[in-house]
């Protein structure tokens, strides 16, 4: 990437890790069908780890696990897990593009959250963006399309958690280092995952089953660490955007592994949830530096 602004490694990077999170998406669905979805969400955080131990801690060496915010972490690493479960338990029953798709609800819970716990001041431009994209999920979800009503629960519960994991952070911002994070991410995610082992597992003996476990964290860990490369270069308002590409992506990977595509009212649902998503990452950036300048 020698010779492009920091912007653009920037973009580049955030794209990047939507390739590697859809393809943690198409990987944790396919396990799915064959292993227990605890099993599946423990497995990509123990391989999480195996592979940071492997790369990460001869290169850091204590500075892996020196960490002056531990309660911190542990509480952002567990609403984590709950995101990595309901996704997982969500992939299992729903075509991707479509569980993609809600889960972007996420940005249109923030602001629902800020109000009410931050007391932030929401306009009523931003609140009828919320509004609009509740309505694209109910096209999604409407009775006889693709998505059970019942099965849409996970990524709705899945989006609320991961929006009070945002809410969370910019109550709590932390300055510690990024690989530090990212390890007791995965260890906490591991840790909260193994209660569930001894009522689940099931003993993998197809090598391609194990080749695919060792491969999630790798793909969720590598992921993270992009999207926490590209936010060391411009700021995460900036690139936003850029993250909806993985609507696009999930669409095309739903079709070329699993055969399904969103039918017409599912897809302007989820275009519907993209642009009300876009315009309030709009208001909140552009839309504030404006009302100053005013």
């Amino acid at each position: 990437m020698t010779g492009l602004s920091s912007t653009a490694k920037a973009i580049l990077l955030v794209l990047c890790a939507a390739v590697f999170f859809v393809s943690l998406d198409v990987t944790a669905k396919y396990l799915s069908n064959h292993l227990p979805v605890p099993q599946v969400v423990w497995v990509r955080y123990a391989s999480h780890v195996f592979w940071m131990l492997v790369f990460i801690w001869p290169r850091l060496g204590s500075k892996l696990f020196r960490t002056t915010r531990l309660r911190f972490q542990i509480g952002r690493g567990m609403l984590l897990l709950i995101t990595t479960l309901l996704s997982i338990a969500g992939l299992h029953y729903l075509p991707i593009a479509e569980m993609t798709a809600m889960g972007f609800a996420a940005p249109l819970l923030v602001v629902v959250l800020s109000a009410l716990v931050l007391r932030e001041k929401i306009g009523p431009r931003r609140w009828a963006a919320v509004i609009v994209g509740f309505l694209g999920v109910l096209l999604v979800v409407r009775p006889g399309g693709a998505v059970a009503s019942w099965a849409a629960l996970f990524p709705l519960a899945m989006a609320f958690s991961y929006a009070l994991y945002q809410i969370v952070a910019r109550m709590l911002a932390t300055t510690e280092n990024a690989a530090m994070t990212l390890f007791y991410t995965g260890l906490t995610g591991m840790v909260g995952a193994s209660v569930f082992l001894p009522f689940v597992w099931v003993t993998p003996t197809d090598p391609w089953i194990i080749g695919l476990m060792m491969l999630t964290g790798f793909l969720g860990g590598t992921g993270h660490l992009l999207l926490t490369l590209a936010f060391g270069l411009a700021p995460p308002s900036l690139l936003q955007p850029f993250m909806f590409s993985q609507l696009i992506l999930s669409t095309g990977a739903g079709w070329l592994f699993f055969g399904t595509l969103p039918d017409a009212i599912s897809l302007g649902g989820m275009v519907v949830i993209g642009a009300a998503g876009l315009y309030v990452w709009y208001r909140e950036t552009y839309g504030r530096r404006v009302a100053p300048a005013a």
